[in-house]
């Protein structure tokens, strides 16, 4: 009885487990230039400026049953709540809940993620994407550290905007950098987030893009703005994950940040 019971739990415990996405909006996946006041202030109500690939990737990581996404900004509430929520739907990145900053908590991300996770106790594997322009990398790892014995899976993504002459935070440990969506999609493949065959589909659509793109000041949807920074990146190579074309696409990531 007692083994019957203990499977019945666990089979319901898998049942509703689930996978959920925290993604910053400024500088991972809106190309704000958040360290130029000048800049994130005139960027701040255009609503056409999405890092081209992050739509799809995250796309096909909810294709999973009960996976979810949520949008957690240091933006404050009272003034970009109308102009975030546009840039959301305008470039139709999946639906989720947007949380702001409320008044000056500085630890806004960090308190915010932590209560969501305490709140949903279903949530089993969980995605955190952001950029080193701010203090994502600092907030994600403390909250690695407090739910690594809780969750099946912690994975954490930082997008590499910015590097010298700016001062930023160096990755914590078992934090993934990346400059374009290519390294993303294939470092989630390789977790088992996102099926192989749509991996190729995607990410070989993406290195032609890639191939084809330079580094831009444009207000459209791009891949690199004209103001990044990602001195030395490496974006490594995934074995069994290239194709000619993926690998021409890595390589142009590679020399955009010689």
């Amino acid at each position: 009885m007692k083994s019957l019971f203990l499977a019945i739990l666990f089979c319901s415990s898998v049942s509703y487990s689930r996978t959920l996405i925290v993604s910053d909006i400024d500088d991972t996946i809106k190309a704000s230039h958040v360290r130029k006041k000048s800049d994130s202030v005139a960027n701040a109500f255009v609503t056409t400026l999405a890092f081209k690939g992050m739509k799809e990737t995250y796309e096909e990581v909810l294709e999973a049953e009960g996976a979810e996404i949520i949008y957690v900004t240091n933006a404050l509430d009272t003034i970009m709540n109308g102009s975030h929520s546009k840039f959301i739907k305008n470039n139709e990145f999946p639906k989720g809940k947007i949380f702001f900053r409320k008044g000056s908590a500085d630890t806004h991300k960090y308190s915010t993620i932590k209560n969501y996770l305490l709140s949903n106790l279903d949530v089993d594997r969980l995605i955190l994407v952001g950029d080193n322009g701010e203090r994502d990398i600092l907030f994600y790892d403390q909250i690695a550290q407090e739910f690594k014995d809780r969750l099946t899976s912690i994975n954490t993504y930082i997008r590499i905007v910015y590097s010298e002459p700016y001062k930023v935070l160096p990755l914590a440990e078992n934090q993934k950098g990346f400059v374009s969506p290519l390294e993303f999609l294939a470092d989630l493949t390789v977790n088992n987030f996102i099926k192989v065959e749509k991996y190729y589909e995607i990410a070989g659509k993406q290195s032609q893009e890639i191939l084809a793109a330079e580094k831009t000041d444009s207000k459209n949807p791009q891949y690199f703005p004209g103001w990044l920074t990602c001195k030395s990146f490496d974006p490594g190579s995934y074995e069994g994950l290239m194709t000619p074309i993926i690998e021409k696409g890595f390589e142009k990531v590679r020399s955009i940040c010689q």
